[in-house]
Parts: structure tokens; sequence; C-alpha cells
């Protein structure tokens, strides 16, 4: 079975591919920078808008469609448009039936930066913005084309090499200072990059189709995540509640304030279809997640 990446020089690309190429898989990469893999050949990836698809795609029997804008501020809603919805799409064109499609979507497609209730794969999604709203129309186009292909929506992903929230998380971890955290107690899906690799290539090997959640099989908190990855560092805690009067003040510190947007509401989206599928996560809780993260990043 050959596989090809695209988006292998991201976060989540790098794992990958060397999860990939550690399981046996035959593997390509296609990015925007090289990665120095034994074994992996590299196909460069300028412009995924003006990319002949077809010729990157040619010969592969599973392509994990990971190339992409990450959920940021500063990006127009035309751009995303251009890259997370239009080329997924021109991607999903230009395979042959034969050829088996996983689209890394994100939960964003299904719902906003929180839910009173739990996301289930079959849940009307109502997406809030353009990250979101363009991830969804590239499901649904995808679907149109290859009505077998694999809709992953992972949650927030952790692990080393994170960027955006989780890394501004780990430093405020990392630093052993006293963090205001104890009294957000929104409970929310995590997912372990490990988790993620996992779950695609049990994709991969079972040619998965339609929608399926990606997170750890449990739920945390921030907190949790603050309190285990000091835990797995020898550090004492060092949380404190703070009145919600004083939140306000913290969100205007600009690294915080992303932060707070995480840990403040519930947003819980649980594996229940890949699961149901038997697929077995190599980490069982969230907890096991962010000890090994924080362990790995020692090193």
């Amino acid at each position: 079975m050959e596989v090809l990446v695209t988006g292998a020089s991201g976060f989540v690309g790098q794992h990958l591919v060397r999860a990939m190429r550690n399981s046996g898989f035959k593997v390509r990469a296609a990015g925007r920078r090289p990665i120095n893999i034994v074994g992996v050949n590299w196909s460069l990836l300028d412009d995924v808008n003006s990319t002949d698809w077809k010729n990157v795609c040619l010969g592969a029997d599973i392509i994990v469609h990971l190339a992409g804008i990450a959920h940021t501020r500063h990006v127009s809603s035309s751009e995303f448009k251009k890259v997370n919805q239009e080329a997924p799409i021109a991607l999903a064109s230009a395979l042959d039936p034969t050829q088996h499609l996983i689209f890394v979507s994100s939960i964003r497609a299904a719902v906003g930066v929180s839910s009173a209730s739990e996301i289930l794969e079959n849940t009307e999604p109502l997406p809030s913005c353009s990250y979101g709203y363009t991830k969804l129309e590239a499901e649904r186009g995808i679907q149109r084309i290859l009505p077998n292909s694999c809709l992953m929506r992972p949650v927030s992903i952790y692990g080393s090499g994170a960027r955006a929230n989780i890394r501004h998380l780990e430093i405020f971890a990392r630093s052993g200072l006293p963090l205001p955290v104890k009294s957000f107690l929104g409970t929310r899906s995590f997912l372990s990059v490990e988790n993620l690799c996992s779950a695609i290539m049990f994709a991969a090997e079972k040619r998965l189709s339609g929608i399926c959640n990606v997170s750890d099989p449990d739920t945390a908190c921030l907190s949790d995540i603050v309190v285990w990855y000091r835990e797995a560092l020898g550090l004492r805690a060092n949380i404190f509640s703070m009145p919600e009067s004083a939140r306000s003040i913290l969100s205007l510190w600009p690294r915080m304030k992303p932060i707070l947007s995480l840990a403040s509401e519930p947003l819980v989206a649980r594996p229940l279809r890949l699961l149901d599928k038997l697929w077995c996560p190599p980490h069982q809780s969230t907890r096991e997640g962010v000890s090994l993260w924080a362990m790995r990043n020692t090193r």
C-alpha cells in the first residue's frame, strides 16, 4: 500500500510521515519544504491552488490530505476558501475512483469554539467562522465527488511541535509560574498527535469512509492539562482560582486570551465511530498523552 501525505512539512504531517514509515507503510510526502526522513520521496507543493494533483497523486493508493491554512487570525475569508475549500475539492476531482482519500478536516466544521451538548458525527454542522465554514464546504464537495472518502474532524491537538493556543499553554505549563486556571473547568476533548496519527493509519488500513470525530477517548479541562504536564516534569501544580471579574483583565494579555477561550466553555466530541470500528488509540487517556508529551520535550 502506497500512501501520499500532503502538508507533510507541518506539525501533524511530520509526525504522520514518521509514524507511517515506522509502521511499514510505503510513504511519499508532499509539502512546502522537504523533511529529511530516510526512505521517503518528496514532492514540493509551492501553491496548492495551482498544483497538478493528478500527477502528484499518481500511483498512490491512499491520499492523506493535511495541506491547508491552520485556524489562525489575520487570514482573509477568500484565502481560506482558496486553500481550505477549493484545493481539497480539486484534489478529489483529480483522483481515480480506486484511490482512497482521507481528508483531515476539523471539528470546527461542525461547531464554533464551544458547545453545551456533545458533538456527534451526525450533529447538524454549525461552523462559526471562515475557517470552519470552508472546511465544511470542502467536506461536502469531496463527498459529492468521492462518496467513500474519509472525513476526519480532529479536536485541539497537543504534542511535540504543536503551535498556536496549545504552544502558548505549553510555555506557561513549563514555566512553573503560578497560573490562575483552577477555576477554568470547561470540559473539552483534546487529542494527542500520536492518537491522531494512529487514527489516520487505522482509517487507511480499513479504508474507512464518512465522517469521524478524532479525539482522545476521555475529556479534560485546562487545569488538568497544566497539572498533568507539570506532574510529569516533577513540578508543583502551582495553580489557583481567580474571580470572574479578573478574567477580563487577564484576557488583555495577548498570549493569555486564546488560552482563556480554550478553557472557559465545554466542547466534547468523542471518537465514537472510530471506537465502534475497534480503533485502539496508543494513549487511552489525555493524562497519559500529556505526560508523554511533557517527557518527550525534556529530551
